[in-house]
């Protein structure tokens, strides 16, 4: 990170997000269903409880890789690790803020608790599995004066068990980020890099996430990334947003952002409205880069050898929610000099919403259509449907169909297909409860010499302290297939594989034993299996597993822990 070529940008918005806030009043609600992702006002009393002054430190290991050259890909992290990244990319849930120290929380007349002017908070968690990779983050955030200013270093290298341990420390230095947040409304100011939601992410890659329905619609919003990433460029985000305008049956909130780094200003913006029992909003997107020269990839490359290039992108989304009813759209229109341009859409509808609610969701691209980031993502069509039933007690069924063709008007080749049931939770003292059932198969008829389908089970449930799951899957090339449903008459296996885990979880204990077994068509069959112990208290959480992805050849050892304070 250069701070003397990127640092002027940085603090000429720093003073205007200051004189925003001190020349208005910013706020705005966000509706239940999107408080998880809005960066706009919650409606608790302690919004963005996650900004606190504190720190983490994450120390990760992964599998073994061979050693890699500075900026190649960074191996996947563990689960635990994962987990907690997610939680902490999520935007703030409306919840109570623990207190922490002898200050007492004062009170509004209603009553409700109000946080400190100051506060802090602690955590430090991590793991390390033997000759594996070392990951770090230190994130540091401080509250006060209803403000949130939060600091990052992110770092992933190899152990020290490694040899090459020196030279990779020598050569790749600590990614360095941070933000300035206003608790109030959610705006902010972030440097470093992003993670994001909303309209820019679904036109960052269009194929990359599952059919966007109407309740999967996010408003614009991004933050700061809390892992390591080896190709992510810094960049400096501004998020602004209104105070809503109206009464209690009639409210219009705006806000808008900008993305500013290497390669391209991102211009956004956004309207709120919202009424008793509807939600309407409308949102834009702008942005123009230069993209560099390409060269052929075959002598036959159905795209030509091209110069440095200008290309931008126009995008669009609209969403509208009522009582059994919502309906979403997007479109964007990138246009590429020597290239063309072309057109990206979707729609999204939705009928019902307790105890029923049937969601429909079809999008479409051009072959000259480019991303948000100035790819060439090619052509394609997707439809998806999904129907939900809820249950009292946490029950739910689910089926789910996502359908894909590789353009508008061509033949479908792919198609997945599940069906999801979670039983009704019963009481505690029930000896046998059933826990979650789960059918998949899926077909993938690309290339018409080597059909592909795949099928996969799933069950849980517990017998009194005992909690069990088993896992199944199974592979095969079908010799006749053709369409986008697995019913041919003969398949060729290739693959299939089992498994089941049993966990007991005696008051602050937890152990777990799990094994599998798998077959493939070229190689024998292969046993894994682990053994793991953990316990958890008020301030914590430590954990030790043993597993072997070989049995009985290979043995890997793992620890992993967190503390809060």
């Amino acid at each position: 990170m250069n701070l003397s070529t990127k640092g002027l940008p940085v603090l000429l918005w720093l003073g205007a997000f200051l004189l925003l806030l001190c020349g208005c009043r910013l706020g705005g609600e966000v509706p239940a269903g999107a408080a998880r992702e809005a960066p706009g006002r919650q409606r608790a009393a302690a919004p963005l409880p996650w900004i606190g002054a504190g720190g983490a430190w994450v120390v990760m290991a992964g599998a073994s890789v061979p050693a890699e050259a500075p900026g190649a890909a960074i191996a996947p992290e563990s689960s635990a690790v994962a987990e907690e990244n997610r939680r902490q990319a999520q935007p703030p849930v409306p919840r109570p803020t623990p207190q922490s120290g002898p200050a007492s929380p004062r009170r509004t007349p209603a009553g409700r608790a109000q946080p400190p002017a100051f506060r802090t908070d602690m955590l430090w968690s991590g793991s390390w599995e033997e000759e594996g990779n070392l990951a770090n983050r230190a994130d540091i955030r401080l509250s006060a004066w209803g403000f949130n200013l939060r600091a990052q270093a992110l770092d992933r290298r190899y152990s020290p068990l490694r040899d090459a341990w020196q030279a990779n420390w020598e050569d790749r230095l600590p990614a360095f980020s941070g933000g300035l947040y206003h608790r109030e409304s959610g705006s902010r100011l972030l440097y470093g890099v992003l993670n994001e939601w909303g309209l820019s992410a679904r036109l960052s890659n269009v194929w990359a996430k599952s059919p966007a329905y109407p309740a999967a619609r996010k408003p614009l919003g991004a933050d700061l990334k809390t892992e390591y990433s080896a190709t992510g460029k810094d960049e400096a985000y501004l998020y602004l947003s209104g105070e809503p305008w109206g009464g209690p049956s009639f409210s219009l909130r705006p806000y808008a952002s900008l993305w500013a780094g290497e390669e391209a200003p991102v211009f956004a913006a956004g309207l709120d409205l919202r009424g008793s029992r509807t939600q309407f909003r409308a949102e834009g997107l702008y942005t123009r880069r230069t993209l560099p020269a390409e060269e052929a990839s075959a002598w036959f490359s159905l795209k030509p050898p091209l110069p440095e290039r200008d290309a931008e992108i126009y995008g669009a989304g609209l969403l509208f929610t009522a009582p059994w009813f919502a309906l979403a759209a997007d479109g964007a229109l990138s246009r590429v000099f020597g290239w063309g341009e072309d057109y990206y859409g979707n729609l999204a509808l939705s009928l019902g919403d307790k105890p029923w609610q049937l969601s429909l969701a079809a999008e479409a691209a051009g072959d000259r259509f480019n991303d948000r980031g100035g790819t060439d993502v090619g052509a394609g069509l997707r439809l998806g449907a999904r129907f939900e039933w809820k249950q009292g007690g946490s029950g739910l069924f689910r089926a789910d169909t996502v359908l894909t063709a590789p353009a508008p008007g061509l033949p479908l080749n792919r198609g997945s297909y599940s069906l999801y049931y979670r039983f009704p939770t019963k009481r505690p003292t029930s000896l046998f409860r059933p826990g979650r059932i789960s059918l998949s198969a899926a077909r993938d008829s690309r290339d018409p010499a080597k059909v592909l389908d795949s099928a996969d089970a799933g069950l849980t449930w517990r017998l009194g302290p005992l909690g069990l799951s088993l896992s199944a899957s199974v592979e095969a090339l079908a010799r006749d297939g053709a369409g986008v449903f697995p019913l041919a008459q003969e398949w060729d296996f290739s693959s299939a594989g089992a498994g089941g885990e049993l966990s007991w979880s005696p008051g602050i204990f937890q152990f777990k034993i799990k094994t599998g077994r798998s077959w493939s068509a070229k190689k024998g069959p292969l046993q894994d299996a682990s053994v793991s112990a953990a316990i958890s208290g008020k301030r914590g959480r430590l954990s030790l597993k043993l597993s072997t992805p070989d049995f009985p050849e290979a043995w890997e050892g793992y620890v992993s822990w967190r503390l809060t304070w």
